[in-house]
């Protein structure tokens, strides 16, 4: 089983923002992302704890900063989460980016939903 969650910033209630800056490395697996809103700040899953402040996404299209951000969860047995990879898409154009992708070792679908 796959599923695709985009992601909004959580500290404005029902209506979640998700435009927002990320930085990210895909060769360590991190990524943080920053509402564009309110400036909240989330580590997705344990980046923070791995945290090398790497350069912000700037599309390779149009040279924009902005993006909504998803990520794509792979669930094999449908309850947890083995595989997660982070795209970003350009507000400004449209085009779709990929950004990191991070291996997990069968945690809960809430679990990880929680951390990103």
């Amino acid at each position: 089983m796959h599923d695709v969650v985009v992601l909004g910033c959580g500290e404005h209630g029902s209506e979640q923002p998700t435009w927002c800056y990320v930085e990210a490395d895909a060769a360590l697996g991190i990524a943080r992302r920053r509402c564009l809103a309110c400036g909240c700040s989330v580590s997705l899953l344990d980046s923070a704890a791995r945290w090398t402040h790497p350069p912000m996404f700037a599309c390779r299209g149009c040279g924009h900063s902005i993006a909504e951000i998803g990520v794509g969860l792979h669930m094999p047995g449908g309850a947890s989460v083995r595989w997660v990879v982070v795209a970003a898409r350009c507000v400004e154009c449209g085009r779709l980016a990929g950004l990191t992708d991070m291996v997990l070792d069968d945690v809960p679908v809430d679990d990880v939903l929680a951390r990103l």
